[in-house]
């Protein structure tokens, strides 16, 4: 009989795989069935968000639909995955009680993951913003597209996907562009000195004011901004679409209404390569 330290050893380690292999052998059954029980609640889970997502087609608030087809399908996930952790055996009260003991570094470990989705939760619940608004975010600045449980998709004006963890949208300032139906925008016009500057303004505000697109209610307005060193400095405000395609169209036809209006009434525009240089002959 061999009494030697490695064959002891060597006999504990046998054991030892011998009640490993029994403890699988009496799990694998209850593996299996947890696993069947995970891919139903898979598969109900998809044919819950699809009905969610049929549903939501009658939701005329887009956020509320998308955060009904989010609670929704994560909702069924999770009744999943208490129903599959009893068929293994697994006792709910003592998962909690581990889970609160590891909670601390648990919460450290996914502080990112939980604190952008109880972000997205918030802003799907408070609506700061919704899908197809215009908004800017830090650097960030575009029309949303989706809002999910990690990110807010943001598509840039140029073309560009932008995903903001949602985390950075709800501790960071948030414009929202398209907040109301009208914004207000602002045309500068520089006049020389010798002009009418009345008639011009007249005529300018006038001319502003005709251009289809810009609101009659807030009317435009007009002001002469500054005397600079070589010019009248005048300011024209008006309102008109607040999304940016549309803000930027009307300005583009309210600054050809102005050139084409001032030339038709013989005011003209400063020329930037032409300088008037006066001479004072002084006597000694």
């Amino acid at each position: 009989m061999d009494l030697s330290p490695n064959a002891s050893i060597a006999d504990n380690i046998q054991i030892a795989i011998e009640h490993l292999m029994e403890r699988l052998s009496a799990l694998l059954p209850l593996l299996s069935a947890a696993i069947v029980v995970l891919l139903i609640f898979w598969v109900l889970a998809v044919l819950v968000r699809r009905a969610a997502r049929y549903g939501s087609k009658f939701i005329k608030n887009p956020m509320k639909a998308s955060l009904i087809r989010m609670l929704s399908y994560y909702t069924v996930w999770l009744i999943g995955i208490f129903v599959a952790l009893d068929v293994v055996g697994v006792d709910a009260r003592s998962l909690a009680t581990g889970l609160g003991l590891g909670g601390v570094a648990l919460g450290f470990a996914l502080k990112d993951v939980l604190s952008n989705l109880v972000s997205g939760l918030f802003i799907l619940i408070a609506q700061t913003f919704e899908i197809g608004d215009q908004i800017v975010v830090g650097e960030t600045e575009g029309t949303v597209e989706r809002i999910q449980i990690r990110a807010t998709h943001i598509r840039t004006y140029d073309g560009r996907l932008v995903l903001v963890p949602n985390g950075e949208v709800f501790m960071s300032r948030v414009t929202n562009n398209t907040a109301s139906e009208l914004r207000r925008t602002s045309v500068f016009v520089y006049l020389e000195y010798g002009q009418d500057i009345e008639l011009a303004m007249s005529l300018i505000l006038k001319t502003v004011k005709a251009v289809p697109g810009v609101a009659t209610n807030p009317a435009a307005s007009i002001r002469l901004r500054d005397l600079t060193t070589e010019h009248f400095y005048i300011e024209s405000r008006f309102w008109t679409d607040s999304r940016r395609t549309k803000l930027r169209l009307i300005s583009s036809d309210v600054r050809l209404a102005i050139i084409k209006a001032l030339e038709n009434a013989g005011i003209e525009l400063p020329n930037p390569n032409q300088r008037d240089v006066s001479i004072t002959k002084t006597s000694d």
